[in-house]
């Protein structure tokens, strides 16, 4: 039977569609969930009851045809990723530069150019248009050009620039420098031209740098000097402090533009800052913005089987250690943007990636409760004798697991917007069906849920507005105003990103384990506990945290009507509060 044959015309186009615009999966979520659960509701009833689906039914044969269409929407959509990316990148870098700028191919054919090169063409000082030859009016110019066109392609010759002026009876005169690419990849055999018109000044934008980097007045002040001219010995005479107070602040410095030395620091001050840091890596940019590079955020520990495991330890040693488990889209770098509550609060706190993710080397065919051990290692490694615990959203079920493995060290659990035991509680019905379709697909067809899900994270890191965008109308007011909390939102697309270092799998395994049965017996946990539920929540409505908190013993609920899925956003301090007395 050919399982294509079977598929709608309009599910196939939304597949292909996705690959081609990627902000279009919610579209492909929603047709994949309504024509699978349209095709056979008994076998999804068989899903919901644990079972697995016949190797001949009507849906185990449909999804190994959309197995194959997902997989080649996947590659097309990863190419022409890649192809746009560095695109997008190499123009950005043209941009950035305050000089007309040409990337030319080894026959002097121009293959990019910034806003200024257009504009030097639109001139008529320079002739050439995109995959023809660029050439100078004047014959002894252009002369010019070829002769440093052939050095810098000569098989005996090891320069990789060289420059050389206009002729006396041009005016302004000007000069061209051609800076060969030396790379291996698509650039490769290019040379990059770029002019430079003695009439015109570029004066540095040190206001703008300071606002893009977040420099402080001091090293504002050093930067400024600097870009007159200054060493720094004379930059501490003049303010009055050691050389080494003066080198201080340039390492500060260093650390927020990604430099690694003064020259590069200056051509940072003479271009446009914010675009210099628009073209860098934007998550690297993300880390450095909110003070995420330090290595508190980056810690690892060496398990007994050989696995690594990364968390990051924020606050002050000895105070009392909230452990956090994440989201399933969360890492440990998922933290709330006021991290001043820690210290205020006086509360230590360590968010551990799961396996797979992050720093965490994977762990296959993982259950709750494998974690739970991890966690347990990690406490006699940081000589943790009692602590709190905390899980949001897919991080409650980790929470409960740690609290069975570590029942003797875990003073109190807290969960917060917890998801539940899905083979008691169907969350086939009442929440959205794109939650639906993953679960039911990370458990019957990872194959297909891995491409949709690396599809999803790329689109939520690269355009986190849009996203968020499509899923607004459907919050409550509380989620919205957490949401548009800038701060937040960085935090997001960091912790996400971080979450999928090594790639989608690890995410897609993490829905597996929280949709079969959870192994932990919850009935005879005896650690106490706290359920932290808004009443707006659409995520996980709270008709099913209170259906989990009948099953939990010695347990109080706490339900906010005001409040939905973000909760964690609203209540932090509170639950800083919590730990801090406990």
């Amino acid at each position: 039977m050919d399982a294509t044959t079977n598929i709608p015309e309009s599910l196939l186009s939304q597949i292909y569609d996705a690959a081609l615009q990627p902000e279009s999966w919610p579209t492909l979520l929603e047709g994949l969930s309504h024509y699978l659960v349209e095709l056979s509701q008994q076998d999804v009833a068989q899903v919901v009851g644990g079972e697995a689906l016949a190797s001949g039914s009507a849906s185990s044969v449909v999804l190994r045809g959309l197995t194959e269409h997902v997989r080649r929407s996947a590659i097309i959509g990863e190419r022409l990723g890649v192809e746009q990316t560095g695109q997008t990148l190499l123009q950005q870098l043209l941009e950035q530069l305050p000089l007309p700028a040409l990337l030319l191919d080894q026959q002097v054919q121009l293959q990019a150019l910034n806003r200024r090169a257009r504009t030097l063409l639109e001139s008529g000082r320079l002739a050439g248009s995109l995959k023809h030859r660029v050439s100078f009016p004047k014959r002894a110019m252009q002369q010019q050009l070829q002769q440093a066109m052939d050095t810098l392609f000569s098989p005996a010759e090891t320069l990789s620039e060289c420059s050389f002026a206009s002729t006396s009876e041009i005016q302004p005169p000007y000069s061209v420098s051609l800076i060969k690419v030396l790379t291996d990849g698509a650039y490769a055999n290019q040379v990059l031209m770029l002019i430079a018109d003695f009439s015109d000044s570029y004066v540095a934008d040190i206001d703008k740098m300071t606002l893009a980097f977040d420099l402080t007045r001091a090293e504002q002040q050093l930067v400024t000097r600097l870009v007159a001219g200054d060493k720094l010995h004379e930059i501490a005479e003049h303010g009055g402090v050691s050389i080494n107070t003066v080198r201080t602040q340039l390492k500060a410095v260093f650390g927020k533009t990604g430099c690694h030395s003064q020259s590069e620091l200056m051509r940072i001050a003479m271009l446009n800052p914010r675009t210099y840091q628009a073209a860098q890596d934007p998550l690297a940019s993300l880390t450095q913005r909110h003070n995420m590079s330090a290595a508190s955020f980056h810690c690892k520990v060496s398990l007994r089987d050989g696995r690594t495991l990364g968390y990051s330890d924020i606050g002050r040693p000895d105070d009392p250690v909230l452990v956090m488990f994440p989201p399933s889209t969360g890492s440990r770098l998922q933290h709330h943007p006021c991290r001043q509550w820690l210290f205020d609060y006086g509360v230590r706190v360590i968010v551990v990636d799961r396996p797979g993710y992050g720093l965490s080397s994977p762990l296959p065919e993982r259950s709750l409760l494998d974690h739970g051990n991890d966690i347990a290692e990690l406490a006699e490694q940081l000589a943790l004798d009692e602590f709190v615990v905390a899980g949001f959203c897919g991080g409650g079920a980790y929470a409960l697991a740690a609290c069975e493995v570590l029942s003797s060290r875990i003073r109190h659990a807290h969960l917060i917007s917890s998801v539940t035991p899905y083979e008691a509680i169907s969350l086939f019905h009442g929440v959205k069906s794109s939650n639906k379709l993953l679960a039911y697909l990370v458990l019957n067809a990872p194959q297909i849920a891995n491409p949709l899900i690396a599809l999803m994270s790329k689109v939520i890191i690269r355009q986190p507005n849009s996203y968020f965008d499509q899923v607004y109308a459907s919050l409550g007011e509380s989620d919205k105003q957490a949401l548009n909390e800038p701060a937040l939102l960085d935090n997001f697309v960091l912790a996400l990103s971080e979450a999928l270092r090594q790639g989608p799998q690890a995410l897609a395994q993490d829905l597996r384990v929280l949709a079969q049965p959870w192994p932990m017996k919850l009935a005879d946990l005896t650690t106490p506990l706290t359920l932290w539920h808004g009443e707006q929540d659409q995520h996980v409505p709270i008709r099913f945290a209170r259906l989990l908190a009948q099953a939990l013993p010695e347990l109080e609920f706490r339900s906010y009507a005001e409040h939905g899925h973000l909760l964690i956003y609203h209540c932090w301090n509170e639950l800083l509060a919590c730990v801090a007395e406990c």
